[in-house]
């Protein structure tokens, strides 16, 4: 590994489209960028769910078969506020995502039913709307509307997890419509997600971040891996550093990576420079031996709230 702890990464830019995304390259699609040693960056761009999942499921097929590591950083919540998993009769986040992966149906052409889902586990909380919110006039119900009708905490619910908090901009993982509605994207992403975990090819190797490793505690060292972490794009705008730096990062640094992005002619489509700057960043911390502290947490978590996200809450990398 030469003091690497991967040899490769890629950053998802998820989607949660209800149909497939133009035929010609979009934002608000579906992008992977990759960095990988001894190849060029590479990036690429999918109409539909089905689609990203078999293109990754391939790659890292192919990573894993040649003894690599990978890091693949998605840009959706895989945890919730803590409370969520007992509130809807589940265990941790492991009866979270499969409560999520037996009620959603998505199909190969994005058709899903995630307003529904989120209804359903609304009812399962307690009466009335909440802690899911926002959705278009023809899936409002009793248990959702297109609104916030309610106030946090809802049900014993915080409206943001304890990693959310830390990175203005952020919005709630509850928020399924409208601008920033990470919410959506992790109804529909988490059952992916898991499928790829579950994989026969992959099951082996593949780990959650930062359930599985306990942030960085027991993250494998040698060997195969696949480790899957939560990202967020945007930070490469306000904390990419030139050079790498994890905990003095300038904020003009994101406008001087875009410009070389630009330069090199990716698509003008910020979608598409982010994943592909974010996953060059990512290579760039680990070649500099710093993405590990990454992997392990702010230092300044004390032991319950690290508890707290190991066991439900999950953390965004770099937060």
């Amino acid at each position: 590994m030469s003091g690497r702890l991967f040899d490769a990464y890629l950053v998802v830019d998820w989607s949660a489209r209800s149909q497939p995304s133009p035929l010609r390259p979009a934002k608000d699609a579906i992008w992977i960028g990759s960095v990988e040693r001894g190849a060029a960056p590479a990036l690429s761009y999918h109409r539909t769910r089905a689609d990203a999942t078999a293109a990754l499921k391939g790659h890292l097929e192919g990573a894993l078969a040649r003894g690599r590591r990978v890091l693949v950083g998605v840009d959706f919540a895989l945890g919730y506020p803590a409370g969520f998993a007992a509130a809807i009769g589940a265990r941790g986040w492991r009866g979270v995502h499969a409560r999520l992966a037996a009620g959603l149906h998505d199909d190969a052409r994005n058709g899903n039913d995630r307003f529904a889902l989120a209804a359903a586990l609304n009812a399962a909380v307690g009466p009335g709307p909440g802690p899911f919110w926002g959705c278009p006039k023809g899936a409002r119900g009793p248990h959702l509307g297109s609104t916030r009708a309610f106030t946090y905490p809802h049900q014993g619910l915080a409206r943001l997890r304890v990693t959310d908090a830390r990175l203005p901009g952020v919005q709630e993982v509850w928020k399924l419509l409208g601008v920033g509605s990470v919410g959506s994207q992790s109804l529909v992403g988490i059952p992916r997600v898991r499928a790829l975990r579950r994989d026969r090819a992959l099951r082996g190797a593949a780990r959650l971040w930062p359930f599985e490793t306990r942030f960085a505690d027991a993250l494998p060292r040698e060997g195969p891996l696949v480790l899957f972490a939560e990202v967020w794009p945007s930070l490469l705008e306000r904390s990419a550093p030139t050079k790498p730096s994890p905990r003095k990062l300038p904020a003009d640094a994101a406008w001087t990576r875009a410009t070389k992005l630009a330069v090199r002619g990716l698509p003008p489509i910020r979608d598409a420079w982010q994943v592909a700057g974010l996953a060059e960043w990512l290579a760039e911390w680990d070649e500099a031996g710093e993405l590990e502290a990454l992997l392990a947490g702010p230092p300044d978590l004390d032991r319950a709230t690290r508890r707290r996200c190991v066991r439900e809450e999950g953390w965004i990398l770099g937060a």
